[in-house]
């Protein structure tokens, strides 16, 4: 009995680690169509067979290292002249990695080329993981996350809730604003050949209000337009005399961002250049009277 059972685990972990699938790519066109691989790219495990089934017209399989230096392995058939159809051609990829191929004949490989991932038994599903800096701001301004996930995703997939952007599929994201004040969800997908994951951390990202500037607007006889802008905005105020007023831009928190300008004319064009979107304060300071309003940068 426990000769049997022994053998029996033997023979099931030999299925576990020889378990294979087998993909099939169709190749087609003739004189009067386009060659073709169908599909083209295949992304595949070790161990797994790719068998090439030729429906129509006279082609090869070239995937040898004096073409593809890079791959890992060579494969090939009916190099030369080719063969017609019909035909099918098996390989076994033990070896992970990326190759390349074609049908060398003729002109053939200027459509006819495709590329095989193998990803290595070893490889293991995604765990999705992340943080961001910093995690507490004031409304109007912008963190930066970056990825922490484990086991080598290779796409990434971000929700933003109320951010600006709402969503990404950078890997680190940066510069993403937040312009009302709360606490926000950040949810991260991540995905590779074995598999994907999402992790949603509640409330990740807190946004305060910024009361200290919103107590010093004052927007009398002060016109903005477009207000919000994204490229450039024009501020119209009271300037009949001709006086001295001097332009200063502020962010949410009461840092001064720049010194703008110092005219003596009723109007003036601000321009977008490097802000970030966000929320910010527009002062004209003059020597009888100084405007204050709410610009919203897109």
């Amino acid at each position: 009995m426990y000769k049997t059972l022994f053998l029996f685990i033997i023979f099931f972990s030999g299925m576990l680690t020889f378990a294979q699938t087998t993909w099939t790519v169709t190749v087609g066109g003739n004189m009067n169509t386009t060659p073709y691989f169908d599909p083209q790219f295949l992304i595949i495990d070790e161990g797994d067979i790719v068998k090439w089934d030729c429906i129509q017209g006279t082609h090869n399989i070239n995937g040898e290292i004096d073409s593809f230096p890079a791959n890992p392995e060579y494969f090939s058939y009916a190099l030369g002249t080719g063969q017609g159809a019909p035909w099918n051609y098996s390989f076994t990829f033990n070896t992970s990695g990326v190759y390349d191929y074609n049908c060398s004949k003729w002109d053939h490989y200027k459509t006819q080329f495709g590329t095989i991932t193998v990803n290595s038994s070893s490889a293991q599903t995604p765990i999705a993981n992340f943080t961001a800096s910093p995690t507490s701001i004031t409304a109007g301004n912008s963190t930066d996350f970056t990825d922490l996930s484990a086991n080598n995703p290779t796409s990434w997939s971000w929700t933003f809730n109320n951010g600006v952007p709402g969503a990404s599929t950078d890997q680190h994201p940066t510069g993403i604003a937040y312009n009302t004040p709360g606490s926000f969800d950040v949810t991260l997908a991540v995905t590779n050949g074995q598999g994907s994951d999402t992790l949603v951390q509640m409330g990740y990202i807190e946004v305060a209000a910024a009361a200290e500037i919103e107590e010093k607007i004052s927007n009398d006889n002060l016109i903005i337009y477009p207000n919000p802008f994204n490229k450039s905005a024009k501020l119209v105020f009271p300037n009949n005399e001709q006086g001295l007023y001097e332009l200063f831009l502020y962010d949410m928190i009461g840092n001064k961002v720049n010194i703008i300008q110092k005219t003596t004319e009723n109007h003036y064009v601000l321009e977008k250049g490097n802000l970030s979107t966000g929320v910010y304060f527009i002062e004209i300071q003059g020597t009888v009277k100084t405007f204050r309003d709410r610009i919203i940068v897109e």
